[in-house]
């Protein structure tokens, strides 16, 4: 009844977006979009399945997509294409992920208080990096 329901909800969006704006809304190029956009959410959704039903909490995996985000996207690895872009974010990740990992297994702390210094930690320097601006390619 739960899954239909939310498949209802979900169903009764998409009519209303396909009956107010049927050329904007319903063309391939928007959906396309969506679900880009929707993918990032999906695979964090998928490691947070892990760390929830392992019986631990993280509270910092937004500040770290946007601390990935915003380092694996600077100029200084815009000019190794793709795969520069794609390591660093891995990277980055992992370090703070390492950084949890560490502080929690090996120095004690609790875990919801080492997740939210780490959301912190992330948040800053996520606005750090780009020094409070916004970040475009060039």
């Amino acid at each position: 009844v739960r899954v239909l329901s939310l498949l209802g909800v979900l169903a009764a969006l998409v009519l209303v977006g396909g009956i107010t704006e049927p050329d904007a809304f319903l063309d391939t190029g928007n959906l396309q979009l969506i679900l880009t956009q929707a993918s990032v959410i999906g695979v964090v959704t998928v490691g947070m399945t892990f760390v929830i039903t392992s019986g631990g909490i993280d509270l910092s995996v937004g500040a770290m997509v946007a601390l990935a985000s915003v380092w694996a996207t600077t100029l200084a690895t815009q000019e190794y294409g793709f795969a520069g872009i794609a390591f660093t974010a891995v990277i980055v990740g992992g370090a703070a992920g390492l950084v949890n990992g560490v502080l929690i297994a090996y120095g004690g702390m609790v875990r919801f208080i080492a997740t939210r210094a780490m959301l912190a930690s992330a948040r800053g320097l996520a606005l750090m990096r780009p020094d409070g601006k916004a970040l475009t390619q060039v």
